[in-house]
């Protein structure tokens, strides 16, 4: 059963507990103390520099950098925007929390910014619910095992550590399955898979879950432990040989990671000046048009674009969608805009609403880029390729936008076709019939590969 992590020095605690024990058990003791209010208390501190943590007290308030050293709150909103890595350590020590934020090309998994929320659970060394990405938890104590209590949508797991230096990592993430479309009503049994992971990246661990028990160590041991929300946990652990190579101390930065880096560093310099992550955002946007180097230029637009999307400017990244401007720009909003709507039930519809109210986006627009950020097409239909190649001349720059950037995965023998959903309609004809002649009516695209092509690790 799924037992709350109370804390333990509230009286008023003790008395629900005691109550509820006599008349029935621990099962009902465990609902009234979840039912009851969650005290706030100091229970860790921000060890990485200024402005990598960033905190809010509740959805809908702004955010705000945390400076190292600064006290955390328990139920305060934790955040590490994409492709920055922020630590805050327990309060008494015990257990180092990385809020590990994920890059498109940097991961095997569609995890990008990193947020949290932790407890004061005083029955655990942490407390904390994984609300979204990825995160590595370390046992810091001097000595003996440190226990952890991981709040998950709708159960928790119990991990334990079983010495100092033992460290495993965490990523959770939504998804809607591929074929299902975009409904306003929501249909019963249709909504994001939810994808769970954990990963043994050094010593050994104990894991319990609602049914089992399992022992956990880093490779070539049983270190990868994954679990959905359609097949449960039904694999139990899995031997890896060698650890994933972002997870790998020993493998060397990539170029890639290199240049995500620098524009971290731009981004902590710009935000100690603006004090706002969302003026931050702007600013570097802004200042990407006037950045000489091209593919720096490019990752700074990327970089604003997935942190808008983090911070909840939710039609700052759907304007971004039709950016006449920039294909990057475009290329980050689809991820961004896939994986925010996949986290959460009901999401699809508040975007199809925003699109109308705030962007002028007529009811039939809206559903047009609602299914595309879906994934409802069948890949071995031919039906499929008509309809996106017959979209490449929309009139809304999102929707060709989306048709483009399912046909380059669906169907990679035709990646060499150049086609600019911001061109003149003139030009994209011409790309058009290219496709037309590579994938003519009732016809599969030729050498079709509906695997390996990005799109299963993506969303």
């Amino acid at each position: 059963m799924n037992l709350p992590s109370p804390s333990l020095g509230s009286p008023s605690w003790v008395v629900v507990l005691l109550a509820v024990l006599m008349s029935g058990g621990l099962t009902r003791a465990a609902e009234a103390v979840a039912a009851g209010p969650e005290p706030r208390a100091v229970v860790a501190k921000c060890t990485s520099p200024d402005g990598t943590l960033l905190s809010r007290e509740s959805s809908g308030k702004d955010w705000k950098p945390v400076a190292k050293t600064v006290m955390v709150s328990s139920r305060d909103v934790l955040l590490a925007l994409p492709g920055v890595q922020a630590v805050v350590e327990t309060e008494p020590p015990g257990v180092s929390l990385t809020l590990f934020g994920g890059w498109p090309q940097l991961s095997p998994s569609p995890v990008l910014a990193s947020e949290v929320m932790l407890h004061d659970g005083r029955a655990y060394d942490l407390d904390f619910t994984l609300r979204e990405g990825r995160v590595l938890l370390t046992n810091t104590k001097e000595k003996g095992p440190a226990r952890i209590w991981v709040r998950l949508p709708g159960f928790a797991w119990q991990l334990t550590l079983a010495e100092p230096g033992t460290r495993v990592g965490l990523e959770i993430y939504g998804r809607w399955p591929r074929g299902v479309r975009f409904a306003k009503e929501p249909r019963p049994g249709e909504e994001p898979t939810k994808v769970l992971v954990l990963l043994m990246l050094k010593g050994q661990a104990q894991l319990t879950t609602d049914t089992h028990s399992y022992e956990l160590s880093a490779p070539p041991g049983p270190a990868l432990m994954t679990w959905d929300s359609v097949a449960g946990e039904a694999s139990g652990p899995q031997r890896l040989r060698a650890l994933p190579a972002w997870a790998d101390p020993n493998v060397l930065v990539p170029a890639e990671g290199k240049a995500v880096d620098e524009v971290v560093r731009t981004y902590k310099a710009t935000l100690k000046k603006t004090g706002s992550p969302e003026e931050t955002m702007t600013a570097l946007f802004n200042a990407a048009a006037t950045e000489k180097d091209k593919s720096r230029a490019a990752q700074m637009r990327e970089f604003a674009v997935l942190g808008w999307n983090a911070l909840d400017d939710l039609p700052r990244v759907a304007e971004a969608l039709a950016d006449p401007g920039s294909a990057d720009v475009r290329d980050a909003a689809v991820l961004a805009l896939r994986m925010w709507i996949g986290a959460e039930v009901g999401r699809d519809q508040q975007l199809h609403r925003l699109l109308q109210d705030r962007l002028g986006y007529t009811d039939r627009q809206a559903d047009a880029v609602l299914d595309l950020l879906h994934s409802p097409f069948d890949a071995d239909a031919p039906t499929t390729y008509e309809a996106l190649i017959r979209l490449l001349q929309h009139p809304k720059l999102a929707v060709r936008q989306l048709a483009r950037w399912h046909l380059y995965r669906l169907a990679p023998v035709g990646r060499d076709i150049p086609y600019d959903p911001a061109a003149t309609e003139e030009e994209r004809e011409k790309a058009v019939k290219a496709w037309l002649e590579l994938v003519p009516s009732g016809e599969l695209p030729k050498e079709k590969k509906t695997k390996a092509t990005g799109d299963e690790r993506k969303p």
